[in-house]
């Protein structure tokens, strides 16, 4: 049983890795979130501000959400700017970004779904669904997440709509949170398996197992920064050692 749980525990926090592995791949986890994030949130801003700007014109289909689309693109440009020019600076600010970025999306939906109250939402389980698929992170994290955004949305719902439309929006979300749980689960352990695997092939292919040193491959690699690394001096030491 204590086997078990921790089997479980593991495969929550880890997604299947040891402690070590993990934290091995966090370079490579940030900067795969930093390089999602720019897109999405530039994929947002065009988005979203293409819709607030055309019902500005045109007062049109999406006129009475204007304003969440001006937010929101407003948000995403914000976040694409620190992204673009201040993570290079700070990575450890990847992360908090992107749980930024999650969470406009889904006030966003939630904004949405109340304005028009007198019908089900449909917005805040597209975007529930989208949160494993767009970043990597730990699947706990990335659970509590989405089970934070359903109680929020559940409590919204149950205050500002009718009864009988609550009551579907409520269990729509039960329903949508637990697929979507399921599948954040999976996909983080796919998504961390794949990082590993990728940081343990440039490795093998970089370094000599037997003694641990950088191999040819590495040094051809770095040999094209020298001269841009070095601008005044640069020693080289060559051993050859047979054995």
């Amino acid at each position: 049983m204590k086997k078990y749980l921790e089997a479980v525990m593991n495969f929550a926090m880890y997604g299947g890795l040891s402690s070590e592995q993990y934290h091995d791949i966090v370079p490579q986890k940030r900067n795969e979130n930093k390089k999602r994030l720019k897109t999405f949130s530039l994929i947002g801003v065009i988005g979203f501000g293409a819709v607030a700007i055309l019902n500005l014109v045109t007062n049109g289909f999406a006129a009475s959400n204007q304003i969440f689309y001006g937010i929101t693109a407003a948000a995403m440009a914000i976040i694409y700017l620190l992204v673009s020019y201040v993570v290079p600076k700070h990575e450890k600010l990847v992360m908090p970004l992107t749980y930024f970025f999650i969470a406009i999306l889904n006030f966003f939906a939630i904004s949405v779904a109340l304005l028009h109250s007198e019908l089900p939402a449909v917005s805040i389980f597209v975007f529930l669904l989208a949160v494993p698929l767009l970043f990597v992170d730990k699947p706990i994290r990335m659970m509590n997440i989405i089970i934070f955004i359903g109680v929020v949305f559940c409590i919204i719902t149950r205050h500002e709509k009718a009864p009988e439309i609550a009551e579907v929006d409520v269990w729509n979300m039960v329903t949508f949170g637990f697929v979507t749980i399921v599948v954040n689960l999976f996909l983080m352990k796919f998504k961390i398996k794949a990082l590993y695997e990728s940081k343990m092939a440039v490795y093998l292919s970089e370094t000599d197992v037997l003694t641990g040193l950088k191999n040819r491959n590495q040094f051809e690699k770095m040999l094209q920064n020298y001269q841009h690394a070095f601008e005044n001096n640069l020693i080289c030491i060559y051993a050859d050692v047979n054995g």
